[in-house]
C-alpha cells in the first residue's frame, strides 16, 4: 500500500479593483468583527453594514428612516408636525429649524434645550414610540436664561428716538420666556432727553396671555419723574419722565412673570412722551438680570 502527500494550493480570493475579482479562499474575519456586524465586501475586506441617512427638507419629521431635516444654510420655519407612518423605535432624526420663537411641538413630543429665537437650532429627535419622542435643541442661546444661574443684558450704546410716541421694544433688552414657565427679571435703565419738552416714556411687554405678572418700579430724576408704580400686568402705556435738556432718569425695576402657553419675549419698551426732534435716550450702563425659576 502507497501513501501519497498531497500539496493542494487554493489561491486566495481576490476582491473586485475594476477589473474582476478571482474566486478563491476567502479572508478569515478579524477577533471583533462578528459583534461589529462586519460583512465581505465585494472588494475583498470586511467592512461594517452602511447606515443610510436620508437627506430631506421641510418641517414634518418622519421616522421611518435615520434622516437629516435641512441644512444650516437653509433651516426651516415652518410648522413642525410628524408623520409617523413606517416609524422604527430607536430611530434618529436632525433638523435644521430657525423660528422666531420656540415652536409648538406636536403632541408625544417631549423638548429640552435652549432656543434661539430666530437663529440656527439644531434639533435631535430620538423615536420610542408616538407618545414617547425626546427632542434635544441644541443652539447658540446667548441670552437664554438657565435654571439657577443669573444672566445679565448689558447695553454698551446709548440709543436715541426721535419724533416718536409709540412705545417701541428695545432690542437690546430682549428676555426669551418658554411656555408655561416662571421668571425673575430686575435691573437699572438710565434714560435722558437732549432736548426740552421731548420727555421719556418707559413700559414693559411680553408673550400674549401670562398666566401672572407682578412688577415694582422705583423711579428718581434730575427733571420730573412718576410716582413709583407696582403692576399687575403689562404695561402698555409707560410711565412719564418730563423735564428739559440734559436730564437724568433712573429707574429700579423688578418683575415676577409666569408665562402661559406663548413663547416669545419678555422686553423693555419706551418712546418719547411729546413727538420731539431732540432726542430721547435709553443710556448705555443699563442693565437687566433674569433668571429662569424652577
Amino acid at each position: 500500500m502507497s501513501v501519497f502527500n498531497l500539496n493542494i494550493t487554493v489561491p486566495e480570493f481576490a476582491g473586485d479593483t475594476g477589473t474582476g475579482g478571482d474566486e478563491g479562499m476567502v479572508p478569515a474575519p478579524a477577533a471583533g468583527d462578528a459583534a461589529a456586524n462586519k460583512f465581505l465586501h465585494a472588494d475583498g475586506t470586511w467592512k461594517e453594514v452602511p447606515i443610510e441617512v436620508a437627506l430631506r427638507t421641510g418641517s414634518t419629521i418622519a421616522f421611518d428612516a435615520p434622516a437629516i431635516y435641512n441644512s444650516p444654510t437653509t433651516p426651516s420655519s415652518g410648522t413642525v408636525t410628524l408623520d409617523l407612518s413606517g416609524a422604527v423605535a430607536g430611530t434618529e432624526v436632525v433638523a435644521c429649524f430657525n423660528h422666531a420663537a420656540q415652536p409648538t411641538w406636536p403632541s408625544g413630543v417631549s423638548a429640552v434645550g435652549s432656543w434661539n429665537n430666530s437663529a440656527l437650532n439644531v434639533v435631535r429627535f430620538t423615536y420610542r414610540d408616538a407618545s414617547n419622542i425626546t427632542a434635544t435643541i441644541i443652539s447658540n442661546a446667548a441670552t437664554t436664561p438657565s435654571t439657577n444661574r443669573w444672566t445679565r443684558i448689558d447695553k454698551t450704546t446709548t440709543e436715541s428716538r426721535t419724533t416718536n410716541t409709540v412705545l417701541t421694544a428695545d432690542t437690546d433688552f430682549a428676555v426669551p420666556m418658554a411656555a408655561n414657565k416662571k421668571y425673575h427679571i430686575r435691573g437699572v435703565l438710565y434714560g435722558g432727553q437732549a432736548g426740552s419738552g421731548s420727555g421719556l416714556k418707559v413700559g414693559f411687554t411680553g408673550p400674549a396671555s401670562p398666566t401672572l405678572v407682578r412688577a415694582m418700579r422705583i423711579h428718581t430724576s434730575t427733571g420730573t419723574a412718576p410716582a413709583n408704580a407696582p403692576a399687575i400686568g403689562y404695561d402698555t402705556t409707560g410711565l412719564n419722565f418730563t423735564a428739559g435738556a440734559g436730564a437724568l432718569h433712573i429707574s429700579l425695576v423688578d418683575y415676577y412673570v409666569e408665562n402661559g402657553a406663548n413663547a416669545g419675549d419678555f422686553q423693555i419698551t419706551w418712546a418719547q412722551v411729546a413727538s420731539s426732534g431732540t432726542a430721547s435716550n435709553m443710556g448705555r450702563g443699563s442693565y437687566l438680570e433674569y433668571i429662569e425659576l424652577p
